[in-house]
């Protein structure tokens, strides 16, 4: 299948139905999120950081890693960082557990974040969970807004398969 640009696929969802055509005029076309700044791998980051943490707490968290490991977060800046300057910047022992686990993987090879775009969702999926702190869930949001694959049965977990 071709890819589709959100805008033309707004107009044609306006064309099929007078309800959100109507709702579309009224509200304004869509908008994607932005993707992560530091790629891949800083959305990674970003997401296992802000779990099960309330906005302003992640945020602030966040904000004091990133201060912490330089002008770009990548697997290299987030190993060069000591665990007291990560820590006191507020990781958990936890979430500095899975960032550690995070980087080295991407660093060995183990989660490929580059060409991802070949490679079938499962196999991401597979990848990304053998990172600690990356379950299905967390994987499957990579997906939808990271690399913009929208794939409903996926995000339900219900197989489209008899």
């Amino acid at each position: 299948m071709a890819a589709v640009s959100l805008a033309d696929a707004t107009k044609e969802v306006a064309r099929r139905d007078r309800v959100l055509a109507k709702a579309i005029a009224r509200l304004g076309p869509l908008e994607h999120s932005p993707r992560d700044p530091d790629g891949p791998f800083g959305a990674l980051a970003r997401t296992i950081v802000y779990q099960q943490l309330a906005g302003r707490a992640a945020q602030a968290i966040y904000t004091r890693v990133r201060a912490t490991v330089g002008a770009a977060l990548t697997p290299q800046s987030l190993a060069a960082a000591s665990d007291e300057r990560l820590r006191r910047a507020g990781l958990s022992a936890n979430k500095l557990a899975s960032l550690r686990d995070l980087a080295a993987k991407v660093g060995d090879g183990t989660v490929a974040l580059t060409r991802s775009s070949v490679r079938s969702d499962d196999a991401l999926i597979e990848q990304l969970t053998t990172v600690r702190g990356i379950g299905p869930w967390t994987a499957q949001m990579y997906l939808l807004f990271q690399l913009r694959r929208h794939r409903r049965p996926l995000l339900l977990g219900v197989s489209t398969e008899s």
